[in-house]
C-alpha cells in the first residue's frame, strides 16, 4: 500500500488525475479504512467528476479528518446547497489549520448563502496575518460596504487605495465601489471628487462614472447634474 500511496501522490503531482483515481480506488479495495485513499478519492470525485455527493460519502469515512478533509466536506456542503452543514465544517477545518485559502473557501460559502453580514471578519482575519496587503484591504472595503458598514468602509477603502496607487496603474473601474460607498456614507462631495478624478483618466469613458457623479450632484442639489444627465444621454 505504501508503494501505491506514493505512486498515486506521482501522478496526481503529473496531472494524471484518472490513473490516480483508478490506484486510490486500488488501496481502497485492499484496505477501506485508509485515510489516504478515501481523501484522494474524494477529492477526485468533487473536483473532477464534480460530484458533490459522492465526495462525501468517501470523506465522511475517514476516522480522523484532516483540516484538508474538513474543506472538502465544506466545499461538498455549499454545492449542495446546505450552507450550514458546510460552514460547520469550514470552520473545523479553519479551527485545525488557518490559512489564506480555506478562509477564503469560507468567504465563498457565505457568499453563497448570502450571509454578507459575517465576512468582515474572516477578512479581517487574514488581515491579521498580512495587515497591509492593498487586494485584501480593498475586499475588505467592499464587504464592510455589502453589510452596510459604510463609515468603516470608507475609512478602509482609503488604506487599500494608498498601498493600490502606490503598486500599480488601476483601471477607472475599480474606485466605482468606492464612490458607491462614499454616496452610501451621505459624503458627497467625496464621491464627486472621486469620480471627477477617474473620469479625467478615464479613456474608457466610463458611462457607470458619469451616473455616480452626477447621483453624488443630485443629493447634493447641484444644477450641474442636469447637464451631466443630458451629456450621458447623448453618449
Amino acid at each position: 500500500i505504501t508503494v501505491l500511496t506514493k505512486l498515486a501522490e506521482r501522478q496526481i503531482e503529473q496531472g494524471k488525475f484518472e490513473e490516480a483515481y483508478n490506484i486510490w480506488a486500488t488501496i481502497y479495495h485492499l484496505d477501506n479504512s485508509n485515510a489516504k485513499a478515501l481523501f484522494g478519492l474524494g477529492q477526485y470525485e468533487l473536483e473532477i467528476n464534480h460530484n458533490a455527493e459522492a465526495a462525501v460519502s468517501f470523506f465522511a469515512l475517514i476516522s480522523i479528518p484532516s483540516a484538508d478533509v474538513f474543506e472538502g466536506l465544506a466545499i461538498a456542503y455549499k454545492i449542495l446547497g446546505d450552507y450550514d452543514q458546510a460552514l460547520g465544517y469550514i470552520d473545523y477545518a479553519l479551527s485545525l489549520d488557518f490559512n489564506i485559502d480555506t478562509a477564503l473557501s469560507k468567504i465563498n460559502i457565505l457568499e453563497a448563502a448570502q450571509n454578507y453580514s459575517l465576512i468582515p471578519s474572516v477578512y479581517g482575519q487574514i488581515l491579521d496575518l498580512m495587515p497591509n496587503n492593498g487586494g485584501f484591504l480593498y475586499e475588505y472595503a467592499k464587504s464592510l460596504s455589502r453589510a452596510d458598514e459604510y463609515n468603516e468602509a470608507d475609512s478602509v477603502f482609503e488604506q487599500a487605495f494608498n498601498i493600490l496607487e502606490q503598486e500599480m496603474e488601476l483601471e477607472t473601474s475599480v474606485y466605482r465601489p468606492y464612490i458607491e460607498n462614499s454616496i452610501d456614507a451621505g459624503q458627497f462631495e467625496k464621491a464627486v471628487e472621486l469620480a471627477n478624478k477617474c473620469i479625467q483618466n478615464d479613456s474608457n469613458q466610463d458611462v457607470l462614472l458619469h451616473e455616480l457623479k452626477a447621483k453624488a450632484l443630485a443629493a447634493l442639489g447641484n444644477i450641474e447634474v442636469i447637464s451631466l444627465y443630458f451629456t450621458i444621454g447623448n453618449n
